[in-house]
């Protein structure tokens, strides 16, 4: 689901060409890091490592992204620091809470959803460049 929510981003911002690369790359990023959790009933040691390298590249990307979104004020209000935060949370929070114990790990994972979940709405709330009405209902 998260490789389909940056590939709706990619779609959304079709129009910032360098938003667009760094997005394919977060998607991949993404996936491998979904296949990660495949190699962890394998090599849980290397999983561990896996995650960290695929979240970090998945993170970058997004920031890269973000700013990229950001900058061009396609979203007029705060919605356009959506994909920024996307990409600034797992970083900024998941290792210090690995850190501190499994809860706060878990609820820095939890948090990291809650941005996607706030990408998904911004998404669905978007119709276009500097617009802030929602879709039509379908």
């Amino acid at each position: 689901m998260l490789v389909a929510a940056v590939l709706g981003l990619r779609t959304a911002v079709d129009v910032l060409p360098g938003a667009r690369i760094a997005l394919t790359t977060a998607a991949a990023a993404v996936a491998l890091f979904a296949l990660a959790h495949f190699y962890a009933l394998v090599d849980a040691d290397t999983a561990i490592l896996l995650f960290s390298i695929f979240m970090i590249a998945a993170s970058a990307a997004l920031i890269v992204a973000g700013i990229a979104i950001a900058r061009a004020d396609l979203w007029s209000d705060a919605r356009r620091f959506v994909p920024l935060l996307c990409g600034v949370w797992p970083v900024a929070t998941i290792p210090v809470a690995a850190a501190l114990g499994d809860t706060p790990h878990f609820l820095a994972i939890a948090g990291w959803g809650l941005c996607w979940t706030a990408l998904g709405l911004t998404l669905r709330t978007s119709t276009g460049p500097n617009r802030t009405t929602p879709h039509p209902a379908t």
